[in-house]
């Protein structure tokens, strides 16, 4: 149904243009629509299942699922399918952790034994990046968790061949090279989960004490980000182009919570009511997303829109996702790709796209017909007019950098009716 406002009618059209007329609209709360991600041929043997790890800038998607109940493997989801990408020789788990622009993937894979493989997902062949074998046993320890747009991957390795080899932080150079991060000072340990387009690195390290704290890596220097007041722990997971850093961190009681660090403050994000939180992914705008317990002690996804953490569950329909438990990634348009649980009880991953919606104000502003599109900040959209409903003109262009923005409609036709709409664009 379309809501007729002055002569000039207007709605909200996604991808696919489908038009939703709308009311007027005095508050406005964010919603997602949703699509579970399911498993690559759509298996349902029991004990299959999948989960979200990484999401790009196009809403490809790469996680885990598992065809049965005795094996693991990495998934592609490309928008429309979800592919399986195979195994490393030898291995029997794998899980995809991080995809870039270019629909490269990085993760791990694992055999019986323990024995960890770092790999890199590039024209449908998997890579192995492993550097260094144990000369006693053959065993070995790499685990890849994120890449750029680049192509720069960072995770965690053996640094010898050494029967006592530490594992560090690196960055995997392909041809089993790597680089050696080091660790905090006097550290033993470290690893790293993030890295942003300008090659800046963060992560998690042993001090002397043997405490672990966050780092951020650039220009050579591993430099601590402390954690929260009284705390003891913190852990780096993610880092946007701005600098800005998500991660989890030990409060005072010991409570591990999710932290935004910005402008050289680390700020505690919260719980949705429970003792713990913690957060996976931040996007270019500086919304966060991840995990945390609600006052009865259930997991769910969150989302931190700057001043609020927000239970996603809240905002997604549950007709297709009756519990999403965590929120692992997000791009900067705003969508977010998290696992939960179907209408029949069966956890996968799905993904998140934020809905955009289209009002106007009662009459007309100076001469002018005022628009107002919501939707998630970093989503890019254009208004469209028609007078026919089949042929549209696209009249502007933008990006949301806030929940809102004004457009004014200059350009007061003289036909009878005008009609509006809201897409959204890659």
């Amino acid at each position: 149904m379309s809501l007729k406002i002055n002569k000039y009618l207007l709605g909200t059209a996604f991808a696919a243009g489908l038009l939703v007329g709308l009311p007027f609209q005095c508050g406005f709360a964010q919603s997602y629509n949703v699509v579970d991600l399911g498993t690559p041929g759509g298996s349902t043997n029991l004990g299959s299942y999948s989960a979200a790890h990484g999401i790009n800038s196009s809403g490809a998607v790469t996680g885990e699922w598992s065809p049965n109940s005795t094996s693991q493997r990495a998934f592609l989801y490309n928008g429309t399918t979800n592919s399986d990408l195979g195994l490393l020789t030898g291995m029997l788990y794998e899980s995809g952790h991080a995809i870039n622009s270019s629909n490269l993937v990085v993760g791990a894979a694992e055999n019986d034994f323990g024995a960890f493989r770092a790999f890199l997902y590039t024209n449908g062949t998997l890579v192995d990046l492993t550097t260094f074998t144990q000369t006693v046993g053959n065993y070995t320890y790499s685990i890849a968790h994120s890449i750029n747009a680049a192509g720069k991957v960072v995770g965690e390795s053996f640094i010898s061949s050494a029967l006592n080899s530490e594992i560090h932080a690196v960055i995997f150079l392909g041809n089993h090279q790597q680089t050696d991060l080091g660790t905090l000072t006097n550290g033993t340990y470290s690893s790293a989960y993030g890295i942003n387009n300008s090659n800046v690195i963060v992560g998690e390290s042993t001090v002397s004490s043997g405490d672990v704290y966050a780092f951020i890596y650039s220009n050579a220097t591993m430099t601590s980000l402390g954690g929260l007041p009284g705390g003891n722990y913190s852990a780096a997971f993610a880092i946007n182009d701005a600098g800005q850093i998500a991660g989890e961190a030990a409060d005072s009681s010991g409570e591990t919570h999710a932290f935004l660090y910005k402008n050289g403050a680390m700020t505690d994000l919260g719980t949705l009511g429970g003792t713990n939180s913690s957060a996976a992914a931040i996007n270019r705008v500086g919304t966060v997303v991840g995990y945390a317990l609600t006052a009865d002690g259930n997991q769910h996804a969150f989302l931190y829109d700057g001043t609020t953490i927000l239970d996603l569950n809240n905002l997604i329909s549950s007709a297709v996702c009756t519990n999403l438990v965590s929120a692992d990634g997000i791009n900067d348009a705003g969508q977010i790709t998290g696992s939960g649980y179907t209408t029949n009880g069966i956890y996968h991953a799905f993904l998140l796209t934020p809905a955009v919606t289209l009002t106007a104000s009662p009459g007309l502003t100076n001469g002018k017909f005022m628009l107002t599109v919501q939707g998630a900040p970093g989503q890019h959209f254009a208004i469209q007019a028609s007078t026919n409903f089949v042929n549209w003109t696209s009249l502007n262009t933008n990006t949301l950098v806030s929940a809102s923005t004004n457009w004014l409609d200059a350009d007061v036709p003289t036909n009878n009716y005008r009609f509006y709409r809201a897409v959204m664009l890659p």
